[in-house]
């Protein structure tokens, strides 16, 4: 075994213990059953509702009353308007199609020498075992060139293989077959919850303006046994191999189109797909499907030595990880999962990666499984391009586009300003008004600017001058009106953006002789960071183009030089709000006020020594514990703070083996290692491959530094095909901890 596969020695009896299969639109989860084969399966288009029009009345007139308490240092008063009047419905959710079920007629006899195994070299899983005297095999793979998950099933015994198909689903849906195919036709709820009073419950409506994505999915067999197809059941009898194709299409056409009466055509489309699979055969699909994924999958390797547990299955090898941290590879191991798990949810023309990727079980996720723009949506491709995935970036690009779009008319209607912006929850609609029900974490304002500094990145590794000119900078443009619009005169001579949030934290104030808590303050740093690095970016845009762009610029170049986002507090750490509030949570697992060590570049150990001190011991009050996002977030910063051992000590603890019934506090990695936040959210996963380049190399702006946070276990090592901004690829070798060669390409 190496560190491109994980195994395991029995089938999974839950769903973080199945392995991950997928090409950007079909999500499946293979638990590997023996008698029973469980495959939970998702399409990235499959989101309850429909585009909405949002009602901002009155809306703009309570944001300024709220702004205006904030002057007045009543915070907890500006929080109450803002969670009464300035917080409008809620995002949808990502809601999972269902399970496939093969149920196989075996003998009674025990099975043995079981295996399940996928390999990450070639996105390929199989499930192996013996049973009365005969050796079974099933392959399973997901195509992103032929859009289809195929799974060959063979024996050593003749006509061995007989077995049933079962499709279900929890959303309003049936079965049907049509020849030798068994089709599930649904369609999701046209809401989630209620719009405006939030009432949990999904809903589904016969009037064609209220229904909701249309979906089928249709599972169909290669064979040379008997087929029988039912309307609830597809059966295959005495074969020596059965080849099962399958695919899901919908009738969802966009961000801004009626999923109904818009809907784009899935019924053909779906029968095209599935026939030109069984027509081309599961061997020349299985080629193309590795040639295709091999040419993203072998652009990057990490080598950190051998520990001698590679052999091991994985969830064992995490649980001896506990006792015993002496497992130099593991990590290597998590690295490889993490970029297998990017080219899997993430690829050209496919939605952008949600909270879980692309795999959920639930027609009721944990957040509804939306995006989370407030650090989980851009944590998830905080990696892509260090990683030479650049195509794999292109879905977060388009999830901008929607976004800049839709959020023109918040800008208006909340704040009266030019431009676009979006706040805490975005869905598969473009949704971008900050939702119901608290301003802690609802009305936070900064994330069209975080996504903006996406697509500045993608220029800064690619040199794509022409995005630049066309995509990135008229989007990074319009955001930095709004920001502009929003800035205002603190009161000490500076300005700021005002007012705002710092995510899902709260602070205690006195009002009236009374203590309270609130969340709502007069500014706050992440937003200022965040804004004013996007003014950063734009010159740098303008400057880079040639940009005849004289009175933006000016605004631009005045809003710089006016702002001052860091200040450091009495007690030597980093300000989070405009006063040094008593907090409720000092270990509270957002560290937003950071963003300025990382992911942006204004503080450095180097340039910026007392910001960088400051955010030191802003990072032991916090603490180590965390959810598993704000681990992975943690190893980030160490790494930007040139401590790799503290780094690697949050990496080790991110390691740490949970398994489904872990509460949150007990944050680690599942047994197939999906992150634990707990519940699972794959933002983790992300960070770690993010944070262990970190450690690595830097590349920010014109700066390139190799081993800036190497730790002093990772004594010999190497990087081979890393990507660094200027559109350069390097290979980097040290030994005994020093730098032996860094070569560029």
């Amino acid at each position: 075994m190496s560190n491109t596969k994980t195994s395991y020695n029995s089938p999974a009896d839950h769903w973080v213990k199945a392995q991950p299969l997928g090409n950007g639109s079909i999500g499946a989860m293979v638990f590997g059953g023996v008698k029973s084969e469980k495959i939970s399966l998702n399409h990235d288009t499959m989101w309850s509702g429909r585009p909405r029009k949002i009602d901002f009345e009155g809306k703009h007139e309570q944001f300024l009353k709220a702004r205006e308490l904030t002057f007045a240092g009543r915070y907890a008063e500006a929080t109450e308007i803002i969670e009464k009047h300035c917080l409008i419905g809620g995002v949808e959710s990502y809601m999972a199609f269902g399970d496939m079920d093969i149920d196989f007629n075996l003998p009674e006899d025990e099975v043995t020498d079981y295996s399940r195994v996928l390999d990450m070299e070639n996105a390929v899983h199989t499930t192996s075992f013996r049973c009365g005297g005969i050796s079974y095999k099933r392959e399973c793979l997901v195509s992103y060139p032929d859009d289809v998950l195929m799974m060959k099933i063979t024996s050593d015994g003749k006509k061995a293989v007989s077995l049933t198909i079962h499709l279900s689903s929890e959303l309003r849906s049936h079965t049907y077959s049509k020849g030798d195919t068994l089709y599930l036709k649904g369609e999701l709820p046209e809401e989630r919850f209620d719009f405006y009073t939030r009432e949990e419950e999904i809903k589904y409506f016969d009037e064609p303006e209220k229904r909701g994505v249309q979906f089928l999915g249709g599972a169909s067999v290669i064979t040379d046994g008997k087929v029988l197809a039912a309307d609830d059941f597809l059966s295959v009898e005495n074969a020596d191999e059965v080849t099962i194709v399958f695919s899901i299409k919908t009738s969802y056409n966009g961000f801004d189109k009626h999923p109904y009466l818009e809907g784009r055509e899935y019924e053909n489309a779906l029968e095209i797909v599935i026939d030109s699979a069984k027509s081309k055969g599961y061997d020349a699909i299985k080629n193309d499907h590795i040639a295709d994924y091999k040419r993203f999958f072998e652009i990057i390797e990490l080598d950190l030595g051998v520990s001698g547990r590679e052999d091991m299955p994985t969830d064992e090898r995490l649980l001896k990880f506990a006792e015993d941290k002496d497992d130099i590879s593991l990590p290597v191991l998590l690295f490889n999962f993490g970029r297998y798990l990017t080219i899997a949810a993430s690829r050209e023309g496919t939605r952008a990666m949600n909270l879980q990727g692309i795999w959920n079980n639930s027609i009721t996720p944990p957040w509804r499984c939306d995006y989370t723009t407030n650090i989980n949506t851009e944590m998830n491709y905080w990696p892509t391009l260090m990683c030479g995935l650049d195509s794999c970036y292109m879905p977060l690009i388009e999830l901008i586009k929607e976004i800049s779009i839709n959020g023109e008319v918040t800008a208006k209607g909340l704040y009266n300003a030019r431009g676009f912006i979006s706040h805490h929850n975005v869905d598969a609609w473009g949704y971008t008004a900050p939702v119901l029900p608290r301003g802690m974490w609802c009305f936070w304002n900064g994330s069209a600017g975080w996504l903006c500094r996406h697509l500045f990145e993608y220029y800064e590794y690619t040199l794509d001058r022409d995005f630049l000119k066309s995509t990135a900078y008229p989007i990074m443009k319009k955001a930095a009106m709004c920001y502009l619009d929003l800035l205002c005169d603190r009161g000490d001579g500076f300005k700021s953006v005002c007012a705002t949030t710092s995510p899902e934290n709260t602070f205690y104030c006195v009002e009236d002789g009374e203590k309270k808590e609130a969340s709502v303050a007069k500014y706050a740093t992440m937003t200022d960071t965040i804004a004013y690095e996007l003014f950063l970016n734009c010159r740098k845009a303008m400057d880079i183009l040639g940009a005849d762009d004289k009175e933006f610029g000016a605004e631009i170049d005045d809003a710089i030089s006016s702002m001052k986002p860091f200040s450091i507090g009495s007690d030597g750490r980093l300000m989070e709000w405009n006063e040094e509030f008593e907090e409720p949570e000092p270990d509270h697992r957002h560290i937003s006020h950071l963003y300025g060590l990382h992911p942006a570049n204004l503080i450095t150990p180097d340039k910026t020594p007392d910001l960088a001190e400051a955010c030191v011991k802003t990072l032991k009050v916090r603490g180590d514990q965390g959810t598993g996002w704000s681990l992975g977030w943690k190893i980030n910063f160490y790494a930007r703070l040139k401590n790799g051992n503290r780094a690697l000590d949050l990496l080790e603890m991110q390691l740490n083996a949970v398994d489904e019934n872990a509460v949150l506090g007990q944050s680690g990695t599942y047994p197939n290692l999906f992150d634990a936040h707990p519940p699972f959210q794959i933002d983790g996963n992300f960070a770690l491959v993010s944070g262990i380049i970190e450690m690595i190399v830097k590349s920010q702006d014109d700066e390139l530094e190799f081993l800036p946070a190497l730790p002093d276990k990772w004594k010999n090592g190497s990087l081979k095909g890393v990507r660094v901004k200027g559109n350069k690829i390097y290979d980097i070798k040290w030994a005994d901890g020093k730098l032996v060669y860094a070569k560029e390409r």
